[in-house]
């Protein structure tokens, strides 16, 4: 399979499953947005339990890349938190579904 075909089918699927209502695929809200605006954040990877912070090191000053990155959860969170950032997407239901939080974010490229 080439690598055309691979990410045309892996965006149809992410788009299946957002149109189902799968959690990685409901984008951060404002007040979300809002309180990591203020310093108050957190990213998951998995449904219940925070990524702790010390995981991402010193992040202050640095540029992200956000590949696969939560659906417009986590890259969303650390640019309302102030870091330099860049995200990927391949499919499209997310910023259907609540397309103000890409958008207002300018994360929508």
């Amino acid at each position: 399979m080439d690598a055309k075909n691979y990410t045309e089918i892996n965006a149809k699927t992410w788009d299946q499953w957002a149109a189902g209502g799968i959690e990685w695929s409901i984008p951060v809200t404002p007040e979300e947005m809002r309180r990591a605006r203020e310093g108050e954040w957190n990213v998951f990877l998995t449904p219940c339990v925070p990524v702790p912070k010390e995981w991402f090191g010193g992040l202050k000053g640095k540029k992200l890349l956000g590949l696969a990155s939560g659906g417009g959860q986590q890259m969303p969170i650390f640019f309302g938190s102030g870091r330099s950032m860049h995200s990927a997407r391949l499919f499209r239901r997310t910023a259907e579904r609540r397309p103000g939080s890409c958008q207002a974010g300018r994360l929508l490229h």
